[in-house]
């Protein structure tokens, strides 16, 4: 009778082979969760939305800064500067914040925002910007010209 099973016939993987592709699997699998997590994170918040954010408070900070008095509230901000310019600062109902100075103009100055907040304690103006996403960033300004200290100097 002939052997069926000769070593010359045999088909099949070695352990080596089995361990190095149960390995592979592995290290993809354990990469998975991590792959998933960034994904995720990415869709929160639309790109480029943070850079955004950074310049409102930036252009907002600017105009604190040469402001004479601030008065915040919830979803408005209005900013007086000397010589009888002030600026107005809303968030819209299209979910925009604009800028209008002294009453003119329209200026978009942020999208994709669910609320806008700021409040002033002293020289100092703390703001909070919640995005659609639900991502919510803040930022503490401050005056350099108040109008208390323009008045104390005048007389």
């Amino acid at each position: 009778m002939k052997n069926v099973f000769t070593p010359h016939d045999e088909k099949g993987f070695t352990l080596l082979e089995m361990l190095l592709v149960l390995s592979l699997i592995l290290l993809l699998l354990s990469l998975f969760p991590l792959m998933m997590n960034v994904n995720l994170s990415a869709s929160k918040v639309f790109p480029g939305q943070d850079q955004e954010v950074t310049m409102f408070f930036n252009h907002l900070s600017k105009d604190i800064r040469e402001a004479t008095e601030v008065v915040g509230g919830r979803n408005q901000l209005l900013i007086e500067k000397g010589g009888n310019e002030s600026l107005f600062i809303e968030l819209m109902p299209s979910q925009q914040i604009r800028r209008l100075r002294n009453g003119l103009g329209h200026v978009l100055l942020l999208e994709r925002v669910r609320s806008f907040s700021c409040r002033t304690t002293g020289r100092l103006v703390h703001c909070e910007v919640e995005l659609t996403a639900g991502v919510k960033k803040q930022r503490t300004m401050a005056m350099l010209y108040p109008y208390e200290r323009r008045e104390a100097e005048g007389d």
